[in-house]
């Protein structure tokens, strides 16, 4: 896919040093210069080749097994954040109660920013599934609330992460609240619901 939007990820591979190969059918920009290979071919295609590739030969179970462990130490340091949720300072806190109660198979739609920032923080995977969704964009803030009603149409309840900047730039969107009856007229199902 394109740049990663976790500013933290970019830098985790960075530091890896790892052999970056870009699959695309057109040549995309190398913003870091750090594409070591660009295969000029359908990810589809490229990944279905790797799929049917046997790879039991040359797989690395060692490091397989140490990402694993430093992934699960990382996710209890996160974890951590739901002892401090008292903390009105700790607003990781706040992310994680948000992403526990939302309810199986809705929609978490996040500003962006540092909300999006905190969700790729304190978000841990979970048995939990939930579709999230992010407006991505030079600044990204504009039209977020919007944005998110519009996709609450597809969900009976809608969870939105957003600040005070990105709410202020989108709060006529509030409006658009009515246009959710519209759902519950033309489809009998329940108006969708946003939090």
């Amino acid at each position: 896919g394109r740049w990663p939007v976790s500013e933290r990820a970019v830098q985790a591979v960075q530091k890896m040093d790892a052999l970056q190969i870009v699959v695309d059918l057109r040549e995309p920009r190398d913003i870091t210069s750090s594409t070591a290979l660009f295969v000029r071919c359908s990810p589809t295609i490229f990944t279905e080749a790797m799929a049917a590739f046997d790879s039991k030969a040359t797989a690395n179970t060692r490091a397989c097994k140490e990402w694993c462990e430093l992934n699960n130490e990382a996710a209890d340091i996160v974890r951590g954040v739901r002892l401090r949720r008292d903390n009105g300072e700790l607003e990781g806190a706040y992310v994680y109660e948000t992403v526990e109660a939302a309810p199986e198979g809705s929609l978490l739609f996040c500003a962006n920013s540092m909300s999006i920032r905190a969700l790729d923080t304190f978000f841990c995977k979970a048995d939990k599934q939930l579709r999230v969704l992010c407006n991505r964009g030079l600044g990204g803030v504009d039209g977020t609330i919007s944005s998110a009603i519009g996709a609450a149409q597809a969900y009976d309840q809608t969870t939105l992460i957003i600040g005070d900047l990105a709410f202020l730039r989108d709060v006529n969107a509030l409006a658009l609240q009515n246009e959710m009856r519209l759902r519950e007229l033309h489809t009998r199902k329940p108006t969708p619901s946003i939090i």
